[in-house]
This record gives structure tokens, sequence and C-alpha cells, in this order.
């Protein structure tokens, strides 16, 4: 594989706070994670801005100043607040109305969590937009199914030991529920998900090693639960603060500390819910739309007339909004000569599925696929590409009904599109460098 131009940042964040500076903890932090922190003088185009009112307050005519001027240089720009646990209820709920708000001491990970889901919800949200535009530019938007999201009150599954915490939140949620069930342990409470239909599951551990935090590492991961969100209700006494334990456990939706339980918890459901929803219908949209001249039979990927349509306007769209756009060319060789025409279609199905919902596939030839990677800088999008070199390589394809396996070689190029770049130039770029990379295949 070979790869071009792999130091871009996946997001650059405006950081405001009373020092005028994020100190070296948190600059290293986001840094870490890819993020680029930004003062207010270079807002021009930043994806988020997150405020640090840790320290000092400001009133609500200030946040308002503060957000006009960041929205005059961002228009799209969405805003994360990191506030103290000290907050009242009003507060919290204001600073809500404007943006996330994350209550957070000196560990700064679950501000970095949340600024992470924000930026993927706004990904699927305009591959989403883009999409329906090109549909409609070719008359094909009958091949698109539509965005449908239930309105009923969100499922709840509240986990945790039977306590003044877990009565709280089963007071809370079923304030907002259509349906509240209740697990002892995370034996019961994977039983209950794997089962049941919940919109929201509620964990309320012990410490950082309770199990229900495992659980919500293994729901990250798991092909059925991923999509379910996760709220966490921290101990109260825990070693470096309640809401440290909760991020580093396991990464979640969103941290309600206990004392405000009875306040924020209901609020919070019914957005996770909501939120969880919308991205399951556009991840639905994304994968689902077909139709003659839209999609490729065979491989599920997209046909190269619906590929020239959308490919130029996501190029057009990286040139206005600043963000990076990378380009992934595959080449599948068959390593046997006579592996069959089924074996190929196999693995260009596969091509298809592991890949995101936000990531545009087409296939240009039968063994030569394009995908065009929005928001996305040439390190993340090698790291798109090993993923499908790897699963192809490691895969043994089954030619029809014969009992001969055959494996199946793939080589990538990628490629950050340079600003500007028109769409034959990208290509021909990306697929100049196919030439000399070396097959990856598994040993039959």
């Amino acid at each position: 594989m070979e790869l071009q131009n792999a130091h871009t940042p996946r997001a650059r964040i405006v950081w405001l706070s009373s020092d005028d500076a994020p100190d070296e903890a948190a600059a290293a932090l986001f840094d870490k994670a890819g993020y680029r922190l930004v003062a207010l003088e270079e807002a021009r185009g930043a994806d988020l801005a997150v405020l640090d009112l840790r320290r000092r307050r400001l009133s609500a005519k200030a946040l308002q100043r503060i957000a006009a001027a960041i929205r005059r240089a961002a228009p799209e720009c969405g805003f994360v607040h990191l506030a103290p646990a000290s907050l009242s209820a009003s507060e919290r709920s204001h600073l809500r109305r404007s943006g996330e708000l994350v209550i957070a001491g000196g560990d700064l990970r679950g501000a970095v969590e949340i600024c992470r889901q924000r930026l993927r919800l706004r990904n699927l949200a305009e591959e989403t937009g883009e999409r329906l535009k090109s549909a409609a530019a070719l008359a094909r938007a009958s091949s698109f199914p539509p965005i449908e999201t239930a309105g009923a009150p969100p499922r709840t599954l509240i986990a945790g030991a039977p306590g003044d915490a877990a009565l709280a939140a089963l007071s809370a949620a079923e304030r907002v529920s259509a349906e509240t069930a209740g697990a002892m342990n995370a034996g019961q409470a994977m039983r209950s998900l794997e089962t049941g239909a919940f919109d929201c599951a509620v964990l309320i551990p012990k410490g950082a090693g309770d199990p229900l935090l495992s659980l919500a590492r293994a729901m990250r991961r798991h092909r059925k639960l991923h999509e379910i969100p996760v709220i966490v209700i921290p101990p109260p006494g825990a070693p470096g603060g309640p809401v440290e334990v909760a991020w580093r456990g396991a990464n979640v939706a969103d941290v309600v500390l206990r004392a405000h339980v009875s306040e924020d918890l209901g609020g919070r459901i019914v957005l996770a819910a909501r939120r969880a929803r919308l991205a399951a219908a556009m991840r639905r949209f994304l994968s689902a739309c077909a139709g003659e001249g839209v999609r490729d039979r065979l491989s599920g990927a997209f046909a190269p007339a619906f590929f020239a349509q959308h490919a130029e306007r996501l190029f057009a769209r990286s040139d206005q909004t600043g963000r990076p756009l990378s380009l992934v060319a595959l080449r599948l060789f068959p390593a046997a000569p006579h592996a069959g025409p089924r074996a190929l279609a196999e693995a260009a199905r596969l091509v298809n599925r592991v890949t995101r919902a936000e990531d545009f596939v087409a296939r240009l030839s039968p063994d030569t696929f394009i995908a065009v990677l929005s928001a996305t800088g040439g390190a993340d999008a090698a790291v798109a590409a090993k993923r499908v070199e790897g699963v192809i390589a490691n895969t043994m394809f089954r030619d029809g009904e014969r009992e001969k396996v055959f494996a199946i070689a793939a080589a990538a190029g990628v490629a950050e599109r340079a600003p500007g770049a028109r769409l034959e130039e990208a290509l021909a770029g990306v697929l100049g460098r196919l030439s000399n990379v070396r097959p990856r295949a598994a040993k039959s």
C-alpha cells in the first residue's frame, strides 16, 4: 500500500478558556486523538469549539457573543462546554441548549469522546444530504429508501446493584420511557439486551473495575448492540473523580453524576435515544439505496455513472468547508488463474461491507474499486485501506458449489486530495500508485 499526505489533522477545534490557551496535558490529549487545537483568531473553517468554563463562568450574553464570533468565522461549527460539577440544574440546561455539556475535572477524555461522536454524526448527516442531492440530480430519488425514525418514547434498561442511585434512575427513566427494565448485574443486563429491544442503556457501576463497564465496551463491538447509546452514572467516591472513572472504563455516550440524576437523566435518555435512532436511520439509508445505474448488482458498490456525479459533489463540499478528503484505490487479484468469477464477486461484496456507512465506494471495473472518504486525512484513509486489504487477504472464497476455495489478493493505494484538485486528476494520481504496490494475499 502506498500513502501520500499522512499528517492532516482529523479536525480543527477552537479552544476558549480563561487562560486563552489549553494546558499542555489537554493539548497533548487532543493531539493524540488527531485533533488540532487552535485559537479564536484561527477559527475560520473550524469543525468544533470547546469552551472551558471550569475555572470561570460566563454570563448568557458573554456566551452569545462568543458563539456569534465563532459562527461568523465557521458557520457549521458546533460547541462543547466543559463545566464543573457545581453547576446548577438551570445552568446545565442553558449550556445544553447551545451545545454539548461535559462535566469535567482534570481528565478531558470525556470531552475528546464527545467531540469524536459529534464529528461522526456530522459526517453521517452530511453524506446523507449530499447523496440525496446526487440522486435528485440524476432523477433517481426513487431508488433510495425514505429516512424514517420511530417517534415513540424510548425503551430503557437500567443496570446496577440495588440502591439509591438505581431507584433514582428508574424513577427518572419511567417519566420519559415507554418501557423501563432493570438488571442487577452485567450478566442480567447482557441477557436483557440480547433478548429485548431497548433504545438506551443506563449503567450504574460500583467502580472502575465493575463488569458493567466491560459490558459497555462489549456493546460498542457487538454487531447488534453497538447502536444502543450507553449512559453511565459513576460512583460518588471514585479515586481521581467519578467522571474520570466513567470515561476511563469505557467509551460511553454520556455521563450523569448521581447528584444530577433526578434533574438530568430523563432528558439525556430522550436525547441519546433520538440521536441513536437518527444515526441508525441514516446508516440504513446509506447502505440500502439501490437500483439500476445506482449500485453494481454483484458487489453492492456504486456504479461509475453515479460515482462521477456524487464524487464531484463531495469534492466541491471539501473545497467549501476546507476539510480533507482522501481516496483509496483497491484492486483485486485472484491468486489462482482458474479462480472463477463467483469468487471474485464474493470478494467484491466484501469490499463494500467492511467500509463505513458514510464512505462512498464505487466499482470502476470488475476488479478495481474507488472509495471516497470525506472529512478523512491520509493517515486515517491508510488505516481503512489496511483493514480492507487484511480482511480480503485473510478470507478464502468459494466458487459456486465446488469444494475448492480460492485466495484473492488485494492491493491498495491511498492519496489525500490536494485542495482544488479535479476528479480526473485525483483519480489518475491514486490509480497510478497501484502499479508499484505488491498484492497482499492469504496462503491457501
